[in-house]
């Protein structure tokens, strides 16, 4: 008997140990984003750009209260994230009744990658509009790397409880390419209610890793851990890297039979499975999901009061996508007639060198300058809005 509740008094010793050398790990890896912006390097001091955190619903957010250093060797800009989650000042979770509150969401070119935050043509847009009512407040719900599942989630999960009067949204050419290295979480409608990149990861250090392949490690609980903790994930990045380095991805080819089968069926008759194959093997089934959840967002947004309108982003990007795919989405932006503004002609091909960075594509500060002057003035031309230009504002 007594040898028994030694055993047991040992075991539980382990156990309490065990979970106290946990605990402790989870906090320093909390902490470590926000402690390890920067580090010394021979050259000096080198930064690292770390405002992501984990996210229980999707692949990632950017994190709140995160201040960071975005640098590179075309840029050097400071980066900040309000308590809502949102890059700028801060805002509240309900917005004063004496302006008019515009959501933007989008990616990178929304949460403007390179650039200030006052450079941004969100930035811009709210100091060049006034409404009847008085200012224009935008909320910047951009960040890079989002997709429509992505966009999706957070509307639904934050946007839609910001009582903003319209959601402007920044569709990028890429937008349904990306969707190809998602994993979902479906609702019986198969719209997402999570989403997981099988090519991006947040770090233990709060950074955005780009990677060819995220292995799946399905286990009970998996999911929890991988949206609330810090220390699991800094685990599944290494263990990402091992298997990176040990195996080869390989690229799915497009399947015309599977193709086939998908888009000739509606998307909410089909099973999970079939769906995300779909994604993986076929571009048109992409820019059809694309689609569908574009409509449920929109039809998610009016049924909040809300007006939408859609910018359709052409970028300088040398990447092969698939010409089929961006030519939809333009004659998608066509069909909205007046709700669609196509960036296809802002600039000249003099101009290019000026309004975008070399290399990744994005706007400039005269490329975001450009896109907040068409836009207002697009803006203003919508009557259900009652917007109009301020006298003097940049």
């Amino acid at each position: 008997m007594t040898r028994g509740w030694e055993r047991l008094g040992k075991l539980l010793l382990v156990v309490v140990s065990t979970t106290l050398c946990l605990l402790v790990a989870e906090l320093v890896f909390r902490v470590l984003p926000a402690q390890s912006g920067q580090k010394q390097d021979e050259d000096g001091i080198a930064y690292r750009f770390n405002p992501f955190r984990l996210d229980s619903f999707g692949a990632y957010a950017l994190r709140e209260g995160a201040t960071a250093v975005h640098a590179t060797e075309n840029f050097q800009v400071e980066v900040s994230v309000d308590s809502l989650g949102l890059r700028g000042p801060e805002r509240s979770a309900s917005g004063p009744r004496d302006r008019t509150r515009v959501l933007l969401l989008g990616d990178s070119f929304a949460f403007g990658w390179g650039v200030e935050y006052g450079e941004t043509f969100g930035a811009r847009l709210e100091r060049r509009l006034v409404s009847r009512d008085g200012a224009v407040e935008v909320l910047n719900a951009g960040v890079p790397g989002w997709s429509a599942d992505d966009q999706w989630i957070d509307y639904a999960q934050r946007g839609s409880q910001l009582g903003v009067d319209l959601v402007l949204l920044a569709e990028t050419e890429n937008d349904p390419q990306d969707l190809r290295w998602k994993d979902l979480g479906l609702d019986e409608d198969r719209l997402p209610v999570r989403t997981r990149s099988t090519h991006r990861v947040v770090d233990h250090r709060g950074r955005l890793r780009n990677v060819q392949g995220v292995p799946s490690l399905a286990f009970p609980g998996e999911g929890w851990l991988r949206g609330h903790s810090y220390l699991w994930n800094a685990i599944r990045f290494r263990l990402t890297k091992f298997w990176l380095r040990s195996f080869h991805e390989r690229s799915v080819a497009t399947n015309p039979e599977l193709e086939q089968a998908v888009l000739g069926r509606p998307i909410e008759s089909l099973e999970p499975e079939e769906l995300q194959a779909g994604l993986r093997a076929s571009a048109k089934f992409r820019l059809a999901y694309h689609r569908w959840l574009r409509t449920h967002l929109e039809e998610r947004a009016r049924a909040d009061g809300a007006r939408v309108l859609r910018l359709l982003v052409t970028f300088d990007d040398q990447r092969p996508y698939d010409a089929g795919v961006i030519e939809g989405l333009h004659a998608d932006c066509s069909a909205a007639g007046p709700a669609c503004l196509d960036t296809r002609d802002f600039f000249e091909a003099s101009e290019f060198e000026r309004a975008f960075f070399p290399g990744d594509g994005h706007w400039t500060a005269f490329g975001h300058e450009r896109v907040a002057q068409r836009v207002a003035a697009w803006l203003v031309e919508q009557p259900e809005l009652e917007l109009s230009l301020r006298s003097s504002a940049k």
